[in-house]
């Protein structure tokens, strides 16, 4: 059984604005790398070994075979609606590793990729597919290192290698059936992508390097970090859009952001870090921020300084990271567009907003996906009537 925590939460910020409220949740000696669909629960490590963080309950250590010393940290992995996760576990002073999956916190073993062993997981940010769970990483074949997505229905789904070449997945699309991270290529790596259609992508780079850590509910906009030089000593946060096309972020405070970690659903907000590690947040109407300025903003009063922001919520609200989990003020349902048809918000409700939506909504655009049914803002990678109802509410009472 999963053990409770006590006292962990040594800080809670919750401050009301205009019928809002920022949370600010500090866990020190904890780092998030995943979050729910809605913010509600977050996955990530307490010291060494792996946790589940749930609003109202608090942080729970989940249950890892004898002699686990720690989490594969760099690469967690939660289903939208939190009932999933997956990490791999290093097990005893020989460092053999282990892939974990957790359905409602009942832990079940993945085993190895056929041909080799050691593979690394990520849950996959579906999850509630009718296959199943999706994990998905790399591990090591006959052929090399290979990408794959597993489900207990399917086993292992493997990509192959890239002419020979290794691939490792850190992201995958909300059915799983797009793969991205990086391949190898000499002492470097590239931005690669996967999908059952068209099998292997690899997308541009600033120069030498280049990695894809998250990407959007439909697999098209994707975020990550790539290298100005051979060191790996000048990496630079970018975004790759739906035509593959490479954009980097701006520096905010005359600093460089280092890399974009997270992207909600809609690809509408990026997460990520600056150089001198403190969270950032993007978006097309606001460029890039400190988050901390943003928090300050919403909510009206000083909170600590923000460390490195690791993954997002699919409704963009809730940012988790190295020692905190902070959720926003939801954005105005009703404002969906400034006119340019890119998504971005210019905190007006005007007939744009209602011609950009219904636009999405006939296509079947991932950014018409605002709401699940549940009246909360809470997409669910489907574009249905729950949808355009929520919007309308939204630009009916002009916010």
């Amino acid at each position: 059984m999963p053990k409770l925590v006590p006292s962990l939460m040594v800080g809670l910020l919750l401050v009301a604005k205009a019928s809002a409220q920022v949370e600010y949740v500090a866990l020190p000696d904890h780092s998030f790398r995943a979050v729910g669909a809605d913010g509600g629960r977050a996955f990530g490590v307490s010291g060494l070994l792996p946790a589940l963080w749930t609003r109202g309950s608090g942080v729970q250590m989940l249950s890892v075979p004898p002699g686990t010393n720690r989490a594969f940290f760099s690469m967690m992995g939660m289903s939208w609606d939190g009932r999933h996760l997956a990490c791999t576990l290093y097990i005893g002073n020989s460092d053999s590793q282990s892939v974990a999956l957790w359905n409602d916190l009942v832990r079940v073993d993945v085993g190895d990729i056929p041909g080799g062993g050691f593979p690394r997981p990520r849950a996959a940010e579906s999850g509630m597919c009718g296959a199943g769970n999706f994990v998905i990483g790399a591990g090591r074949s006959e052929e090399g290192l290979e990408a794959f997505r597993w489900s207990e229905s399917t086993g292992f789904v493997r990509t192959g290698t890239l002419d020979g070449a290794g691939v490792q997945a850190f992201a995958a699309s909300y059915d799983a059936g797009v793969l991205c991270g990086f391949a190898v290529a000499g002492a470097g790596t590239r931005p690669w992508r996967w999908t059952d259609a068209g099998g292997h992508q690899l997308l541009a780079s600033l120069g030498a390097s280049g990695v894809i850590r998250a990407c959007s509910a439909d697999g098209r906009i994707l975020v990550g970090s790539s290298g100005v030089n051979n060191l790996y000593t000048a990496q630079r946060g970018v975004i790759w859009n739906g035509t593959g096309t490479l954009f980097e972020l701006p520096q905010v405070n005359g600093e460089f952001v280092e890399s974009c970690t997270g992207v909600s659903a809609d690809g509408r907000v990026v997460v990520g870090y600056t150089q001198s590690d403190k969270g950032i947040i993007w978006d097309v109407s606001s460029g890039v921020r400190l988050l901390r300025d943003v928090a300050i903003e919403q909510g009206g009063v000083a909170i600590p300084e923000i460390g490195p922001a690791r993954a997002i919520s699919a409704d963009g609200r809730t940012i988790v990271g190295d020692g905190f989990i902070l959720r926003l003020v939801s954005p105005c349902a009703g404002d969906v567009d400034d006119g340019s048809l890119s998504g971005g918000r210019d905190n007006v409700v005007s007939p744009d907003d209602l011609l950009a939506f219904i636009e999405w909504l006939v296509e079947g655009n991932g950014l018409a996906d605002i709401d699940n049914g549940t009246g909360t803002g809470t997409p669910d990678a489907a574009v249905n009537i729950d949808d355009l109802l929520y919007f309308l509410q939204g630009y009916e009472g002009g916010c």
